[in-house]
């Protein structure tokens, strides 16, 4: 699924094309098989999508996002940011934006200057 929907966004034109987003729960049918048969990976009728951020009382931006309905034309919606949950892109993008080897333990806000890092960069 991630392949073909990273080929289509070639195909569409996009240069250096970025998959990313917040995992959704999976429960595991080997824990329970009950549950695990209502779940459906591919053909979810809703999706979150990361589009928004807020400022913590730290300081911080910490990146937000709504659940929405899943797009029928099987194409990704574009997001302002990446998540560290979920990146999939060509393997220069590590060459090309490296993680930051001076940000240790940093949880809040590596998402955001990761994705402004990428931006400027073409990704």
């Amino acid at each position: 699924i991630v392949i073909k929907m990273y080929r289509g966004l070639q195909q569409d034109g996009v240069r250096k094309p970025v998959l990313s987003h917040y995992p959704e729960g999976w429960t595991n049918p080997d824990d329970d098989p009950v549950e695990a048969k209502k779940q459906k990976l591919d053909n979810r009728e809703w999706t979150s999508y990361t589009c928004t951020a807020k400022f913590l009382p730290s300081g911080f931006l910490r990146l937000d996002g709504m659940t929405t309905t899943r797009p029928t034309d099987g194409k990704p919606r574009p997001q302002p940011w990446a998540a560290a949950g979920f990146l999939f892109a060509d393997a220069s993008l590590i060459d090309e934006v490296p993680f930051d080897p001076h940000l240790h333990y940093v949880f809040d806000g590596e998402e955001v200057m990761y994705s402004v890092r990428m931006w400027t960069r073409g990704w």
